[in-house]
C-alpha cells in the first residue's frame, strides 16, 4: 500500500480519480532522513470507487495475494486488502 513519489505520479497519471486516495505517509526514518512516500488510503466505504481504477485494483490484489501466503497474522488481514492492518484510527 506504500507508493513512492514516482508511483504517486504514475497513479495519477494514469487516472486523476486516484489522487482521492493518496496520502502522504511518514515515519520515523522517514522524518529523520527527509524521505517522502504516499501510501493508499481507502476506508471501507470507499473500496468499490477505488476498485474502479485500474492500478489501486492491481495495487489491492497483490497485497491480498501477499497477505494470503504470509504468515498467520497477514492472513488474518486477507479480508481487507484495502487497508492497513494495524491501524490506530
Amino acid at each position: 500500500m506504500i507508493l513512492s513519489p514516482e508511483e504517486r505520479c504514475e497513479f495519477i497519471q494514469a487516472d486523476s480519480n486516484s489522487e482521492k486516495f493518496i496520502k502522504k505517509y511518514i515515519g520515523g526514518n522517514d522524518f529523520l532522513n527527509g524521505l517522502t512516500r504516499y501510501c493508499l488510503w481507502i476506508e471501507d466505504s470507499q473500496v468499490e470507487e477505488a476498485n474502479k481504477i485500474t492500478k489501486i485494483k492491481e495495487r489491492i490484489e497483490k497485497c491480498k495475494d501477499y497477505r494470503l501466503s504470509a504468515g498467520r497474522d497477514a492472513k488474518k488481514a486477507a479480508a481487507t486488502p484495502h487497508r492497513f492492518f494495524y491501524r490506530k484510527i
